[in-house]
Parts: C-alpha cells; structure tokens; sequence
C-alpha cells in the first residue's frame, strides 16, 4: 500500500487489518493498540500523536505502524 499524502496510510488499511486479525476498534489508533494487545505487544505513547499539543490522539506515528506490522504477522495465518 503506497503512502498517502501526509505520509499516512488510509483509514481503510487499518480497518482491513483489524477485520481480519479479529479485533474491534474505531480510530487508527485504538485499532492498533487492540492488534498489540491482542498479540501480545505494547502499544505505548510513542505509537500515536495522543501526547503531542496538536495531535489529539488521531494518527497514529512510524513506532506505532512498527508495532502493527508486528502484530498482524504474528496474527495471521502463514501463507
């Protein structure tokens, strides 16, 4: 998936990943943190702009899409 404007990801790309680990959430950031939790990871600070004065806790950071990438390989069946 090719990088958005802003250097994010679409929204469909997160819902996508939490459709087929099993998880249920509604931002990009509380899905993520339900795929770490889920697989066992931390989701912590540093993976979404929740901290930040301007952030409000929408976006989630390159730590964060670290963390699901990890998750989602250890989630998913090996092909």
């Amino acid at each position: 998936m090719p990088v958005g404007v802003g250097s994010s990801f679409p929204s469909h790309v997160f819902e996508a990943a939490a459709r087929q680990c099993g998880v249920s959430a509604r931002s990009m950031p509380q899905i993520g943190q339900a795929l770490a939790k889920k697989a066992g990871l931390e989701w912590t600070a540093d993976c979404d702009s929740g901290d930040t004065l301007v952030g409000g806790r929408h976006s989630v950071t390159q730590a964060g899409l670290d963390v699901i990438s990890q998750a989602v390989a250890g989630l998913l069946p090996r092909r």
